[in-house]
């Protein structure tokens, strides 16, 4: 019900670019109506490379175990970071139809996600944000926080990410 692809090439390029990927899906865009997965990265020229491609049945846990298993069987190694997308519509039904401050809200996000620069001022910038907003008791929020280490910028800015902060290049791929 799967499909994983990398050629030789693409497997050439990761051997020199895959320190970093995006990795994205786009929902329903063939006519099988198959998400597909990709795996981009960032070559020397700052141009977007594809390292491996999947249509997958569906966005699940178990179906996204078996997209990076054949990722690391395929390439051999992981990389050393991973961006993805968390998606605001998904976020939004978890967490915005139960508040009517949503707007507010996703404002104070962006400013702790982005303007926070060192650890302990996102920690104490996500826990004033949590407070004025009575919010701490949401089951994304909390786990958000929890995976912190992961994605926010501020326990991340010693890492290399070769210019990418964003699945966009991934979504790039995906409209081409």
């Amino acid at each position: 019900m799967n499909v994983f692809w990398s050629d030789a090439r693409c497997r050439a390029m990761w051997e020199d670019f895959g320190d970093i990927i995006t990795f994205d899906t786009t929902f329903q865009t063939n006519r099988y109506e198959m998400p597909l997965a990709l795996f981009v990265g960032v070559n020397h020229h700052g141009s977007s490379i594809i390292f491996a491609c999947a249509l997958i049945s569906h966005e699940d846990t178990d179906t996204f175990v078996w997209v990076f298993n054949e990722w690391l069987k395929c390439m051999g190694k992981a990389p050393l970071g991973i961006l993805t997308d968390q998606d605001k519509a998904i976020a939004k039904a978890e967490f915005g139809v139960a508040t009517k401050n949503w707007k507010q809200i996703e404002v104070a996000l962006h400013v702790v996600v982005h303007e926070c620069l060192d650890p302990d001022e996102f920690d104490e910038a996500w826990d004033t944000m949590v407070e004025k907003f009575q919010i701490g008791d949401n089951s994304w929020i909390q786990e958000t926080k929890e995976l912190k280490k992961r994605w926010a910028l501020a326990y991340c800015r010693d890492n290399y990410w070769a210019g990418m902060s964003s699945t966009q290049r991934s979504e790039g791929m995906n409209r081409f």
